[in-house]
């Protein structure tokens, strides 16, 4: 048997997950379903995933339920804050999804501790704009690297998206992919599936396309 001073370097050696937080401090930005797409996608790519639900509405929680509780991804249950919940994954996950709660930035603050890297939705508005600032301090303090993503975009729209874009710029990284405005999205969470496991065909494809 291993002695305890062994079985404990062992389990220094083990890798931690690696954590994306999904943060904004407004709510409605789409961060419970950017979440759980990120999730099943890492999943299907072979990943150990684990999502943290550390909002007080359990949006996330509630899809993962509907989606008949897998262990890929594993709903981290336990009422313990993010980085214990990382430490306790060491050698079990690869992956670790945080969704974040808005207007809580005692919460947000911890979630970006404990993360790796984090995303930061954005929906094209003035109200979006200002709530990131707040997220990006946080990843400056704590030397965290950040992008956005703006979620819902909607092609009649467009001056305002690149508007939208031009400010982020600013701030750090905007993704070239953006989350298009489609209700198979928010359909599919509704079933505990995310927009490209829509049952519906065309519309699964559609929540893939990047058009």
């Amino acid at each position: 048997m291993l002695s305890r001073r062994k079985m404990k370097d062992a389990d220094a050696m083990k890798q931690t997950p690696i954590t994306i937080a999904v943060a904004s401090t407004k709510g409605g930005s789409g961060k419970s379903s950017m979440t759980a797409a990120l999730a099943v996608q890492a999943a299907k790519e072979g990943g150990r995933v684990a999502i943290f639900d550390w909002e007080p509405q359990g949006s996330l929680t509630l899809w993962w339920i509907m989606r008949g509780k897998p262990d890929n991804p594993r709903l981290i249950q336990d009422d313990i804050p993010p980085e214990a919940a990382r430490r306790k994954l060491a050698g079990e996950r690869d992956w670790l999804f945080l969704d974040t709660a808005p207007a809580i930035m005692d919460q947000v603050e911890l979630a970006v501790e404990a993360a790796d890297f984090v995303l930061i939705p954005v929906l094209a508005s003035a109200f979006d704009l200002v709530a990131t600032r707040g997220v990006v301090s946080l990843c400056q303090e704590q030397a965290k690297s950040l992008a956005f993503v703006i979620n819902r975009k909607n092609p009649r729209r467009e001056l305002l998206h690149s508007s939208t874009a031009k400010h982020l710029c600013r701030l750090g990284l905007v993704l070239d992919e953006h989350v298009h405005d489609r209700t198979a999205y928010v359909a599919a969470l509704n079933k505990g599936l995310t927009g490209p496991e829509h049952p519906d065909a065309r519309q699964a494809r559609e929540a893939r396309s990047p058009l």
